[in-house]
């Protein structure tokens, strides 16, 4: 029912508990499943710590293990039947649906495009731990690397990861565009540029 998920779970060290120092704030998790679910018996058939997730969503200031929250987002998208494209689409939606809770609107909403990709790092570790972002100038935009532990974000994760940094400067009418540009087990590298 979950082949995705499975897949996943099979290439960690310690399944779900692997990476424990990688945390993602819980405020990912419940937003997720505000957007999508999944049918009852959909939940019985998850793994025991994800359906607890599931049915009892942990409250949003807490800490997930970021293994959890990412084996959660493909556990949803094998139950939708998701492309890697609806993947991405997800992605972005989820962060689009968070920057519009008014606590994260008015933090975003007086930033400029270019003030927005420059404080990139600093937002990202308001809901990560352990899944380190930097960013570095490039000619007509940023660099954007993410880096965390070999084998905790899959490549449809990091290919849809895009789709979070695109919906941050979209949420401030930037004409910026983001792509994956270089890929490695253990980094990940993004451009924004400015699209003409």
């Amino acid at each position: 029912m979950f082949p995705t998920l499975q897949a996943y779970l099979a290439t960690l060290p310690s399944g779900l508990d692997s990476f424990p120092a990688c945390r993602a704030k819980a405020s990912l998790v419940r937003t997720a499943l505000s957007l999508y679910t999944f049918s009852d018996a959909q939940v019985e058939a998850l793994p025991p710590r994800l359906r607890e997730m599931v049915e009892q969503p942990p409250t949003s200031n807490r800490w997930v293990l970021e293994v959890e929250y990412t084996a959660l987002c493909l556990a949803l998208a094998d139950a939708h039947g998701w492309s890697d494209q609806d993947f991405s689409r997800f992605w972005y939606e989820l962060t689009k649906s968070l920057m519009a809770n008014a606590m994260y609107a008015g933090l975003l909403g007086f930033l400029t495009p270019k003030l927005l990709l420059r404080t990139a790092s600093l937002r990202w570790a308001s809901f990560h731990k352990g899944v380190e972002l930097s960013t570095r100038a490039a000619p007509g935009g940023l660099y954007l690397d993410l880096g965390f532990p070999e084998g905790l974000v899959p490549p449809i994760c990091t290919h849809a990861y895009a789709q979070v940094f695109q919906a941050t400067v979209d949420f401030s009418a930037s004409r910026t565009q983001t792509r994956l540009v270089e890929e490695s087990p253990q980094k990940v590298t993004y451009l924004m540029s400015e699209s003409s």
